[in-house]
């Protein structure tokens, strides 16, 4: 595969190496298919993370909460004394991270997009504590090849000191170019959760 130009001074810029170094994995990555069984049953490891009342502050901050300081119902987000976690926050918490880019799971990560975010809330959360996140991949739909695919991941987020499940969240991505996916023979094929749906 040609490299990006070298430019004037016959060598490459750091931006310019990390494009190449991309575009040689993505290459690697394009040529392999999805295998149905190992990325549904990807093993996923457990993340612990503990977060303070500064973490949650911070993130209201982050999104808004605070710009106008006569607001009371911003304050509870960000002032300690009535501090409450905003829901949202829970999509940050306890998250693998950037999996998909890993050869193994056959992810043409380059030419996916995140298509929806959704977050069932099964109680309050806390503005600190220590979470355990487990997530899973609970559905793929190959929409054909040259069709790309769809796929919805949960991460189940539960307090470590009582193991309350206190929060699910869901993430669907359009995986562009992975149609065709390698699925044994009578596997069910599930409809993506959507967040548009009424269910």
């Amino acid at each position: 595969m040609a490299l990006p130009n070298a430019g004037i001074y016959g060598r490459l810029s750091p931006r310019d190496d990390i494009i190449a170094r991309d575009h040689q994995e993505n290459a690697h990555v394009a040529r392999m298919a999805i295998i149905y069984d190992r990325l549904k049953n990807w093993p996923f490891p457990e993340i612990t993370q503990t977060y303070t009342w500064k973490d949650t502050s911070f993130y209201a901050l982050s999104v808004g909460m605070g710009s106008d300081p006569c607001a009371r119902e911003q304050l509870k987000f960000i002032y300690e004394p009535w501090l409450q976690a905003m829901p949202t926050m829970a999509s940050v918490l306890a998250n693998p991270g950037f999996w998909v880019r890993h050869p193994d799971t056959g992810i043409d990560w380059a030419n996916s997009l995140h298509g929806e975010q959704d977050i069932v809330l099964h109680r309050t959360l806390p503005p600190e504590g220590t979470i355990v996140g487990q997530m899973q991949v609970e559905t793929l739909v190959d929409r054909g090849a040259g069709k790309g695919a769809i796929m919805t991941t949960r991460n189940d987020l539960r307090d470590r000191a009582t193991n309350d499940l206190i929060a699910s969240v869901y993430a669907t991505a359009f995986m562009r170019t992975n149609g065709g996916v390698r699925r044994p023979s009578g596997a069910a094929v599930a409809a993506p959760r959507s967040a548009f749906s009424n269910s």
